[in-house]
């Protein structure tokens, strides 16, 4: 294949890879990429720390209170 038939299958099929090496000035750049790509990392990151610490007292009130229920619904079969 040559060159100016494969410069335009890339154009037409990846229009993100024909931008990107062609140096526009509205393109990320491959620093600006590890940054944004670094800045979504961290915000997941964080994302999934702050899920955790929810989850686990939210957890922990779920199964007291249906320990709760089983205790109150037994003391009604005593009486």
């Amino acid at each position: 294949m040559d060159a100016p038939v494969f410069a335009k299958f890339m154009k037409d099929e990846f229009p993100m890879a024909s931008t990107c090496s062609t140096g526009s000035p509205s393109a990320p750049t491959g620093p600006a990429i590890i940054d944004s790509r670094e800045k979504l990392l961290a915000l997941g990151q964080l994302s999934a720390g702050l899920t955790h610490q929810l989850n686990n007292p939210a957890a922990a009130t779920v199964r007291a209170a249906a320990e709760l229920r089983e205790r109150i619904a037994g003391c009604g079969r005593s009486w």
